[in-house]
C-alpha cells in the first residue's frame, strides 16, 4: 500500500476514497478481474441506497516506491474490518432514536502512519465512554494510539421536561395544531450549557435539516428568509405547523487512530 485517501471532515460520511497499491508485474488482468467481481457485489448490496457505487481501476505506470511493509499494512486492513462504525445502539425512550452510533470519516496516510478519524456520538455519556474504549483497545491491540478530541457532554432526554410541555401548548395555542418532539444528533450548545447549569430545562427549535452528514446536506427553508441555526437542529415551522418539530439532541466526540 503507497496511499490511503477517503474523506475530509469527521463527521460527514464520505463519498468516496482511494487507495495507491504497489503490484508485481504482471498480474494486471487479474486485478481487473478481481475489481469487476468486486464492484458486482457492491452494486449487489448497496444498490438500492446508492445507485451511482463503483470502483474504478486506474494504472499509474511502473516504479520503485516506498510502501507500507506486510506487516503494517495487514494491520491495517484489520483496523479496517474490525473498527465498529454505524448503528451501535437504539434509545429505550425515544422510539425511533438512534442512541449511539460513529462514522469513519477521515482515512489518510502521512509520513510513516495511517490515521483513521471518526466521529462518535451518543445521547447517553456512558455509552459513549464504552464505544471509545473499545476503539482504544482495538486500535492498541493492532499496535496504534488513539487521541481524542473535541469532547463535549451529552444533552440526555429529559423524560419530563416543564418547559418542553410549555412549548407545546403555547405551540398548540398559537396554530392549532400538535408539534411533533423528535430526537436527532445535535445539540451542541444544549449539551455544554446544561452540562454546566444544573437542572437546566432545555428545548431546541430552528428550520429543517436534511441528509446532514452525508455531503448533500440541506437546510429546508420555507416562505422567508432563513435564521442561522447550527448544523443538525430540526424545529418548529410556523408556516405549516403539521409538520413542525421540537428536537432533543445528541453529542459528538471525534476520535482519531494512529497505526504506527
Amino acid at each position: 500500500m503507497l496511499t490511503l485517501s477517503g474523506g475530509a471532515k469527521e463527521n460527514v460520511i464520505p463519498k468516496e476514497s482511494s487507495v495507491t497499491l504497489v503490484l508485481p508485474a504482471g498480474i494486471t488482468e487479474a486485478v481487473r478481474a478481481a475489481g469487476a467481481d468486486f464492484t458486482a457485489q457492491m452494486k449487489a448490496e448497496f444498490g438500492t441506497a446508492d445507485p451511482g457505487i463503483r470502483l474504478q481501476l486506474t494504472e499509474e505506470g511502473c516504479g520503485e516506491y516506498d510502501a507500507l511493509d506486510a506487516n503494517s499494512a495487514e494491520r491495517l486492513r484489520k483496523a479496517l474490518l474490525l473498527m465498529p462504525w454505524g448503528v451501535q445502539s437504539m434509545s429505550m425512550d425515544v422510539p425511533g432514536l438512534v442512541e449511539t452510533w460513529l462514522n469513519l470519516g477521515v482515512a489518510e496516510m502521512s509520513g510513516t502512519e495511517a490515521i483513521l478519524r471518526f466521529s462518535l456520538r451518543s445521547s447517553v455519556p456512558s455509552a459513549k465512554e464504552l464505544l471509545s474504549c473499545k476503539l482504544q483497545t482495538l486500535t492498541e491491540l493492532l499496535g496504534g494510539s488513539v487521541r481524542f478530541h473535541g469532547d463535549y457532554p451529552a444533552w440526555t432526554y429529559a423524560r419530563e421536561s416543564a418547559l418542553r410541555d410549555r412549548c407545546v401548548a403555547v405551540y398548540e395555542a398559537q396554530y392549532g395544531a400538535k408539534p411533533q418532539i423528535v430526537a436527532i444528533h445535535a445539540g451542541l450548545e444544549c449539551g455544554i450549557l446544561s452540562g454546566k447549569i444544573e437542572g437546566l430545562d432545555c428545548i431546541s427549535f430552528g428550520p429543517n435539516l436534511l441528509h446532514v452528514h452525508p455531503q448533500r446536506a440541506r437546510r429546508h427553508c420555507i416562505g422567508g428568509p432563513c435564521v442561522g441555526i447550527p448544523e443538525g437542529y430540526s424545529g418548529l415551522q410556523s408556516i405549516k405547523p403539521s409538520q413542525s418539530q421540537l428536537a432533543l439532541c445528541q453529542l459528538p466526540r471525534k476520535g482519531e487512530l494512529s497505526l504506527c
